[in-house]
């Protein structure tokens, strides 16, 4: 798992990649927000924020919560609507650099 977004000394967000994927024309994940750090500001408690995958072309599947949910995210206040932009961003920003097929052209 790595770090996708954070406050200062606190990591947010992490995304895992689907094992054994080769990032040639896609990059599939699973984005989870953090919910409790140690003393240290590792994280310690996650839970699954959205899941998807990202083609060569922009083309993009994302899903919200778990198979069990219906997409409800609860998103209380302004700040909660900046860090689900902040993650989104930081998505196409990594898919941008991951997939080595990316073609910027045609995903703008």
């Amino acid at each position: 798992m790595e770090e996708l977004t954070r406050d200062g000394d606190y990591i947010e967000s992490l995304i895992e990649f689907d094992e054994g994927q080769d990032f040639e024309v896609c990059m599939s994940f699973k984005v989870y927000e953090v919910e409790a750090w140690n003393s240290e500001n590792i994280p310690q408690a996650r839970e699954l924020y959205l899941r998807g995958t990202i083609k060569w072309d922009g083309c993009s599947h994302i899903y919200f919560g778990n198979e069990d949910n219906d997409g409800y995210i609860h998103m209380c206040g302004k700040g909660c609507f900046n860090k689900h932009i902040e993650i989104i961003n930081a998505l196409w920003e990594l898919a941008r650099t991951k997939i080595k097929g990316w073609n910027e052209e045609v995903a703008n």
